[in-house]
């Protein structure tokens, strides 16, 4: 209502009420504190006052937002700033209730004594018998400001004549001559021409909503609660989300069960109001302590599609909730705003271009019913796929500004792993980590590439001077991608993910570098492993442990070689550990040894163990310790071992899109 009125230069008028917050644009950008009004050259200005008390009138929460100021304050402050622009002031005044009427009115005009309007608009007045002309309550005041009050239910138009007549070059106002009158409809029958223009109307908006709709059918009569879940479905697909949260008071339960053709005039029967929809976005742990807060017959009043809790562990079409991950959340304007107490009212949301009733009404005229199983007739399981089935493309990007020190123990000349042959440096690294997965019920490909590059150094002391220099400043930069395929038809069709079921999976890697390191630096070397295993999916599916064989190929300064290895490992996605105060640590680390036995029957043994701590400064900026080890036994049985700790700043990006479209 705000948006459009200030469309169409009918702004709210409240010329007492403002943010508590400076930075708080919306009383500037949807309330004015007074209007100027130009007809035949007379300006008047109207001033709009509500009571002290008008919060305590208001939803729960508004108080957060919103302050009133004393009625006689804001006259004063604005009564001299609006006499010298106008030839009167109208105060339309919100100050008197039904039981009080005409006592605060007449409290404030001895308040403000010599500034009085020219007339008081009072709502707040008695209700007159309506039906009657000219019994708009109306107190005459002498030469002072003449009260009148108002039909409070619509029933008739009130028209307030002011004269004014003009001396030389002013305008004079005659309080005494203000006449009141009151219009009221006719009552009685419709003569021929408006009862054909009815019926004419009548026809034409009896066409319209008793159109077939797409052709669908209720060919099996629909109950109020299968409507509520077919309207979250169909908006989650509208809005593309995982999630549809919507409030049953919405739905009017006296026209169900809904059977025959589906039209348009069903739907607005079904359904209250044309409701506009929003999107919400929150993150899994943001989710979770939101739905720890609702009360406990909240799901009396809100119907709830697409998450599930089972023992402690939430699931979102199955798929288990994940802290650091952002999902989407369809439902209606009134929650996003706070309306039933559920979301904060300073909650972010994107309102959608269509209501619940419109939406509703062209996912039908489309042909909706019949999108994913060609069938007209609606039914709330078959008309919608199964979003655990549904492929969902889950992506993101994490930039990190690290710095700090490695410690090297054990140096050595290996190919390939220039880490082990330098002193303990400082360095300073730009972190890029890309990821994408592309996951149903069965299936799932990831894709991750982690980006390195920075600067690395070390300190020497010249012994004859005492002085400190920089030595071996040099890039440190790593390229490393990774691609996995995990197939999990034993783990959530047979075994109903049960966490000792098998998951079999495929992992190819690729290490090398930036800058060429070898052959007089203008060739990169590789390193290229394939393992075929199986894993086990654990702790809220977070983390992945994984036992296989396969095969590591290197290119260095010689020819390349091959070996054989076997693997062992996990890879822990981010998420929450543990809470300090009102701070959320995060973390996600992965773990990777190899056994290695190359073709002439040397032995060796690596290990590379990488973890990450985030401690949470917004939904997307993190400070981040990590802790990087690095480990190789070479054939002597001579282990080398690289420690490095980093601590810098991390943005985190990520986005879910169901393939539903």
């Amino acid at each position: 209502y705000l948006k459009a009125g200030r469309e169409l230069k009918f702004p709210f008028l409240a010329s007492n009420l403002s943010c508590k917050q400076k930075g708080d644009k919306r009383c500037a950008k949807y309330i004015r504190p007074y209007l100027i009004v130009e007809r035949r050259g007379i300006r008047l200005a109207f001033v709009a006052l509500f009571r002290s008390k008008q919060l305590s009138l208001t939803r729960s929460g508004v108080e957060k937002w919103l302050t009133v100021e004393d009625p006689k304050k804001s006259w004063k402050r604005l009564y001299p700033l609006l006499k010298k622009r106008v030839h009167g002031i109208v105060l339309i005044s919100h100050l008197d209730r039904p039981a009080t009427f005409p006592t605060a009115n007449f409290s404030f005009l001895r308040r403000i004594k010599d500034e009085e309007p020219m007339i008081v608009l009072a709502s707040g007045s008695s209700n007159p018998i309506f039906r009657h002309k000219n019994n708009v309550p109306y107190i005459h005041r002498g030469s002072n400001a003449p009260i009148i009050g108002s039909e409070r239910f619509a029933m008739s138009m009130t028209f307030v004549h002011l004269p004014f007549h003009r001396v030389g070059e002013r305008w004079i106002f005659s309080p005494e001559k203000v006449r009141v009158t009151e219009k009221v409809p006719r009552l009685g029958w419709l003569d021929l021409r408006e009862t054909r223009k009815l019926q004419s109307m009548k026809k034409v908006w009896c066409e319209k909503t008793n159109r077939h709709l797409g052709g669908a059918m209720f060919t099996t009569p629909m109950k109020e609660s299968e409507f509520v879940t077919y309207i979250l479905r169909a908006a989650r697909i509208y809005a593309k989300t995982e999630i549809g949260l919507l409030n049953r008071s919405l739905v009017w339960g006296t026209g169900f069960p809904l059977s025959a053709k589906v039209t348009e005039e069903k739907i607005a029967q079904a359904i209250r109001s044309n409701s506009p929809l929003a999107v919400i976005t929150l993150t899994g742990e943001k989710l979770k302590a939101l739905l720890a807060t609702f009360p406990a017959d909240a799901f009396t009043d809100l119907a709830l599609e697409g998450l599930q809790k089972i023992d402690k562990t939430w699931y979102i079409n199955s798929r288990a909730l994940q802290d650091d991950q952002h999902y989407r959340i369809v439902t209606t304007k009134y929650i996003a705003t706070g309306g039933g107490g559920y979301f904060p009212s300073t909650t972010k949301y994107v309102e959608m271009p269509l209501g619940v009733r419109a939406f509703l009404i062209k996912w039908f005229a489309e042909g909706g019913a019949s999108r994913f199983d060609r069938d007209r007739s609606v039914n709330v399981d078959k008309d919608f796929p199964d979003l655990w089935k549904t492929f969902i493309l889950i992506g993101g990007a994490n930039l990190g500004f690290t710095g700090g020190f490695t410690s090297v123990n054990n140096t050595g000349m290996y190919e390939g792993r220039s880490q082990l042959d330098r002193e303990d440096l400082q360095k300073i690294n730009l972190d890029l980590s890309l990821w994408a997965a592309l996951v149903n019920r069965t299936h799932a490909i990831s894709f991750r590439t982690r980006l390195l590059y920075g600067k690395s150094w070390t300190f020497s002391t010249d012994e004859d001077s005492g002085s400190r220099m920089e030595l071996n400043e040099e890039s440190a930069d790593e390229v490393q991608l990774n691609l996995m395929y995990q197939a999990k038809t034993i783990r959530n069709l047979w075994t109903k993910q049960r966490w000792w079921a098998p998951v079999p999976f495929v992992d190819m890697g690729l290490k090398t570098e930036f800058t060429p390191g070898l052959r007089d630096e203008t060739y990169r070397y590789k390193l290229l492993t394939g393992i075929v295993g199986i894993g086990w999916e654990l702790w809220e599916n977070r983390m992945f442990v994984k036992l296989g064989l396969g095969e590591r190929r290197e290119y260095g300064e010689e020819s390349p070689q091959t070996q054989q290895t076997i693997y062992a490992g996990y890879q822990l996605t981010n998420g929450e550990l543990f809470k300090i105060g009102d701070i959320t640590v995060k973390g996600e680390s992965r773990l990777d040894t190899y056994y290695f036995r190359n073709r002439v029957g040397v032995n060796n043994y690596e290990m590379e163990w990488t973890t990450k701590i985030y401690l949470t400064l917004t939904d997307r900026l993190f400070f981040n310790v990590t802790h990087s080890a690095y480990a190789y036994r070479e054939a002597t049985g001579r282990w080398s071992w690289v420690n490095e700790l980093l601590v810098g700043l991390n943005v985190l990006f990520d986005r879910r899109i169901p393939f539903i479209y």
